[in-house]
């Protein structure tokens, strides 16, 4: 799908869900990653240390993910040609943003080695650890990544290719349309809800979310027709099993991994219900929310190097009393959005532009 097309198909709801979901990850890694955050004011610390902890929201990416390839990618016919042609595309939308942000986070990580932890700059680079990164296998191989949150756009491809791969065996295959791809898909899913998905050693695969995603796909297809409507609240309930399950195992405790679950779920519905009754077109009408929804995977890839460089700073300065912290962490996210629009129109859209014009 070329840029122009992809702009007019987004909806507010997305755009909205989207602009939440990125800014609870910047400020997650905030959080996280200044080393001061827990000696803040009191008051601010409470809520500095309940995101560090729980403010993971990739869950919610995945879904909106699932929702918005079903979108763009069911209504084509799917051949072998179509799909390589489709898996480079895919690999260029994801990739030229995500390495110019690793040449950047590279770069802060260079100037901040030495003033800031080694928890956050990590290591030198090495060859292979860039080669690992270009080809978006640095956790399967092992290799620390460049900026925080980088794991994410490689597990978004893995699930790029199963969608994929799906949907050219719903063209390419004899067996009535649909049914053996959504056999494989249910299986993929119940395996994700019930195995992988409790053991974070799959946390590198696409299998380990799989099952957030394929609520937002079944979430698209629920909404535009009854037979599939009833499919989706079926997935609904086998994914209350799955939670009934975890909390059995878990001594009946809502576990963060649990409530994660939920409001994956929680969004999922939502999304159902958005292009059900149709006021994901129209709701919510913010153009703040707008603005951080298109924006959201630029601010995603480059508020670390930005961290990472007004880390470097205070550290110099040693600006570290409890009021330096509060003002780093506000100076981090503002330069945050500031950086990722700046990003958004000088770098990943024009790279977007220049990849549909040569597909």
């Amino acid at each position: 799908m070329d840029y122009t097309k992809s702009i007019a198909m987004r909806l507010p709801l997305v755009e909205a869900l989207r602009a939440i979901a990125s800014t609870i990850i910047a400020l997650h890694h905030l959080a996280l990653y200044w080393p001061p955050a827990s000696e803040v004011i009191p008051g601010f610390s409470t809520a500095v240390e309940w995101m560090k902890v729980n403010g993971r929201a990739t869950q919610l990416f995945f879904v909106i993910g699932g929702f918005v390839m079903a979108q763009s990618m069911s209504k084509r016919h799917w051949d072998y040609r179509a799909f390589r042609r489709y898996m480079g595309h895919r690999y260029l939308r994801l990739a030229l943003p995500y390495l110019a942000a690793m040449v950047l986070a590279i770069g802060a990580c260079a100037l901040g080695r030495g003033l800031v932890s080694d928890y956050v700059v990590g290591a030198p680079p090495t060859l292979m650890q860039v080669v690992a990164h270009v080809f978006f296998l640095q956790k399967i191989l092992g290799f620390d990544s460049f900026s925080a949150g980088m794991w994410f756009v490689c597990i978004n491809f893995q699930m790029s290719l199963i969608l994929a791969l799906l949907l050219l065996l719903r063209d390419a295959s004899r067996v009535p349309s649909i049914v053996l791809p959504m056999m494989l898909a249910w299986g993929l899913a119940a395996a994700s809800l019930f195995h992988f998905n409790l053991d974070d050693r799959w946390d590198m695969w696409a299998v380990y979310f799989f099952a957030h995603f394929f609520t937002g796909v079944m979430a698209y297809y629920g909404s535009k027709s009854a037979r599939w409507q009833r499919l989706f609240w079926l997935y609904v309930l086998m994914t209350m099993l799955a939670l009934t399950w975890r909390c059995w195992r878990a001594d009946w405790t809502l576990e963060m991994p649990i409530i994660r679950m939920l409001v994956a779920l929680g969004v999922g519905i939502l999304l159902f219900c958005g292009g059900k009754l149709g006021f994901a077109r129209t709701w919510p009408r913010s153009a703040v929310l707008s603005y951080l929804g298109r924006t959201s995977y630029s601010l995603f890839l480059v508020h670390f190097p930005v961290l990472v460089l007004v880390l470097t700073l205070w550290t110099r300065l040693t600006w570290t009393s409890p009021l330096a912290t509060v003002a780093g962490l506000c100076v981090t996210y503002l330069l945050s959005l500031l950086a990722s629009n700046l990003f958004y129109r000088f770098v990943e859209v024009p790279a977007a532009k220049r990849i549909d014009a040569l597909a």
